[in-house]
């Protein structure tokens, strides 16, 4: 029984706040149709004892009256209150996403003034850009959080040796760039030990999204628990592979994407199929309740951490490219 409760309570989680709030009007509105056709009957008792001069005995009539104007008062808040914090998560989101462009658009400018002036230096560009990037971090976990309303943490990882040239993922490493400020101080001191990166041939997330041979043609890694797909993958002879030490004490669900760009649109390259990856963003979280697995759930976050993705490869790839010129000095 306790088995078959928690499986109604994990598909009612699955559900989209757009779903639950429109059952829970229907759910109003048919309570306060109810009273109404309550109190349409006592009138009509009422109005039939007083024209015929009986007295009104019957208590709970007027009950029925009350029970209809607190239902009617208590929807008015109740809408009153999810209006405005649809109004404010709605804000909150659009601020958050207009900071990240913002300063996008800042940080380019800037650096490239910095650049023609002949007053960029390797730490000064560094600084900006790891500035930047942890802010857009805070950006991105922030809007996930109000919408899925569970604590998220995010991180960039960029591919080693990768640069503009091609390599083989399979035999590539990456490593932790920057973190959400919201990330566990233990999960920065594992990233200081391994500062050469983990092979990606190791971790099932990247793999997924860059093997030659993975199935589909899926661009992300989406998993809301991932004990559970560990043991789907066991069950079909395949085992998860995480290059996070004790991930389990970190988070249970994760979004990867890369960030990448098609060769076709890179004047520097004469490969016109596949991509350029310069590495990826990631956010996960403790909570199974914060990548729910709907397919309108899991779409739009996926888009929403693409077009972050797609914002901080220009970063990245302005970084390099001022690396190497500042080198050729």
């Amino acid at each position: 029984m306790k088995g078959f409760i928690r499986k109604l309570d994990e598909l009612y989680k699955m559900i989209p706040k757009s779903v639950k709030g429109f059952a829970e009007l229907g759910a109003n509105l048919a309570g306060i149709i109810t009273a109404c056709i309550g109190v349409i009957g006592t009138v009509t008792e009422v109005g039939v004892n007083l024209f015929i001069g009986k007295e009104i005995a019957d208590g709970w009539q007027f009950l029925i009256i009350f029970a209809l104007i607190f239902s009617l008062a208590r929807m008015g808040l109740r809408l009153k209150k999810r209006k405005r914090l649809h109004d404010q998560e709605r804000y909150l989101i659009s601020q958050n996403y207009y900071q990240f462009l913002h300063d996008y658009r800042n940080e380019i400018n800037e650096l490239e003034c910095l650049y023609k002036d002949e007053k960029l230096t390797e730490e000064l560009l560094m600084n900006h850009v790891v500035t930047y990037l942890e802010k857009s971090l805070n950006y991105l976990v922030s809007i996930l959080s109000e919408l899925s309303e569970q604590k998220i943490s995010g991180c960039i990882k960029i591919i080693i040796g990768g640069g503009f040239n091609r390599i083989s993922y399979e035999d590539a490493a990456v490593a932790t760039l920057i973190r959400s400020s919201n990330a566990a101080p233990e999960r920065r001191s594992l990233d200081v030990q391994t500062p050469n990166g983990v092979k990606i041939k190791d971790n099932t997330d990247f793999m997924s999204i860059v093997a030659e041979d993975r199935s589909g043609n899926d661009s992300s890694f989406y998993q809301r628990n991932l004990k559970e797909f560990d043991k789907q993958m066991r069950a079909i002879g395949k085992v998860y592979k995480n290059t996070t030490e004790r991930w389990e004490d970190f988070y249970i669900g994760t979004i990867v994407v890369p960030i990448r760009i098609s060769n076709r649109l890179l004047f520097y390259t004469p490969e016109q199929d596949s991509y350029n990856i310069l590495g990826f963003l990631c956010v996960d979280s403790m909570s199974e309740d914060a990548f729910p697995m709907d397919t309108e759930t899991k779409r739009r976050n996926v888009y929403i951490l693409k077009a972050f993705a797609a914002i901080i490869y220009n970063v990245l790839s302005k970084n390099q490219f001022y690396l190497q010129q500042l080198n050729k000095m």
